[in-house]
């Protein structure tokens, strides 16, 4: 497993973290390997990250506002939790 900085898909995008998680799969297709992406405190990009086909997320939310994301994400067949900030 490996896992971004908090705010790196705000920074960086989902669709460019989705395409290189993608690469990294095509190059080893062998190995299992589960990317963690920190969406920040973004509800919206923990949308856009799982429209991109991102499927293990973080954001920085209390809970009460982390549980709606959630049950959005597991429609999407994805996981979001909170960041050990969040925490």
């Amino acid at each position: 497993e490996c896992e971004t900085p908090p705010d790196h898909a705000l920074i960086m995008g989902p669709g460019y973290l989705a395409a290189l998680y993608r690469e990294a799969q095509q190059l080893r297709p062998q190995q299992a390997f589960v990317l963690w992406v920190g969406c920040g405190e973004a509800a919206g990009v923990v949308l856009a990250a799982l429209r991109a086909g991102l499927t293990h997320l973080m954001i920085d939310l209390p809970q009460d506002r982390l549980e709606p994301l959630q049950q959005i994400a597991a429609q999407h067949g994805a996981v979001l939790r909170a960041t050990t900030y969040a925490l």
